[in-house]
């Protein structure tokens, strides 16, 4: 017994070290390819960024007004601010996706052009989730899906949204909210989709 206990331990620890191997060059293998793809990136000629598909955004298209008598005037400002601003949803690109197609020497503008786009969801989800608690759903819902319709990946803002979906009866505003959360490419994607799948269940 105790021989063969030791021919299963000595094939185990064998195929253990094999799988390491393996895992090692395959490691080696990626990030190789990795640090090649980014000197490649880092050599890419500045790009013409002028036409990308900025947002056209106006806070006129809001119902700011309902923000500002619940007190969210900073937020508003935020708004006003945000909409002299270029604004670009850039989360699903990585840095090297970036400069493999723009250039490094505009990484730092669309990086500020991507930051101003998560401003302005979390600025959106902020009013609109206020407006909720403060009991103006027709107001809150105006904020939210802007940010849903510009791409917002924030969980609270499509949980929020699609509650009030559910609670107002409107299930066909509900279904295209799902509909529109299965196209997040972000890591938030998996989870957004699966709250508003439990909200919808227990709307049946």
């Amino acid at each position: 017994m105790g021989f063969y206990l030791a021919i299963i331990i000595f094939c185990t620890c064998i195929l253990i070290a094999y799988q390491n191997a393996v895992s090692g060059r395959a490691k080696e293998r990626a990030s190789k390819k990795f640090w090649d793809r980014e000197a490649d990136a880092n050599h890419v000629r500045r790009a013409d960024i002028s036409s990308l598909d900025y947002i056209r955004f106006s806070p006129d298209e809001l119902p700011t007004g309902a923000a500002v008598s619940a007190g969210l005037s900073d937020e508003v400002s935020t708004l006003k601010t945000l909409a002299e601003r270029r604004i670009i949803n850039l989360s699903m690109y990585t840095n090297t996706d970036l400069k493999e197609a723009y250039g490094p020497a505009n990484l730092d503008e669309l990086s500020g052009y991507d930051e101003n786009f998560t401003v302005l969801i979390r600025t959106l989800n902020k009013i609109g989730c206020a407006l909720l608690d403060a009991g103006d759903g027709p107001n809150a819902s105006a904020f939210l899906s802007y940010a849903v319709s510009i791409g917002s990946d924030i969980t609270e803002t499509y949980a929020r949204l699609g509650s009030y979906y559910a609670e107002t009866g409107a299930d066909d505003l509900l279904d295209a909210l799902i509909e529109k959360a299965a196209e997040i490419k972000t890591l938030s994607g998996a989870t957004i989709r699966s709250k508003l799948d439990s909200i919808k269940s227990d709307v049946k």
